[in-house]
């Protein structure tokens, strides 16, 4: 898996491509980690191919973690199959969601 992180109108947007699995998820939670801590978190995943149940996880820890923060933190760019994993497992309904990243930041 890549990341290529852009800052955007006081987000971190971390722009996934690849998989993300058991044995890239550590990637992802370093590059999460190393956010400012006054800035909110958007994740692209327009180019990211496959996401795993500890990938997903990594999604709710995130969501907890900007929340008891009080810092914003979206999803977007889902492409099938990734959005099918969302929509089966329900994180629309958990996460904040957005078409596009320049939908998410302008929030």
């Amino acid at each position: 898996m890549e990341i290529v992180r852009e800052n955007k109108n006081g987000y971190a947007v971390l722009m996934l491509s690849g998989r993300l699995d058991g044995v890239t998820v550590t990637t992802l939670e370093t590059a999460i980690d190393k956010v400012d801590a006054d800035a909110g978190i958007v994740l692209d995943l327009e180019n990211l191919g496959y996401i795993s149940s500890i990938g997903l996880r990594v999604f709710i820890m995130t969501a907890k973690k900007m929340q008891a923060a009080q810092k914003r933190f979206l999803v977007c760019g889902l492409r099938s199959p990734v959005r099918e994993v969302f929509q089966i497992s329900g994180f629309y309904n958990i996460l904040q969601i957005r078409d596009t990243s320049d939908d998410a930041t302008r929030e």
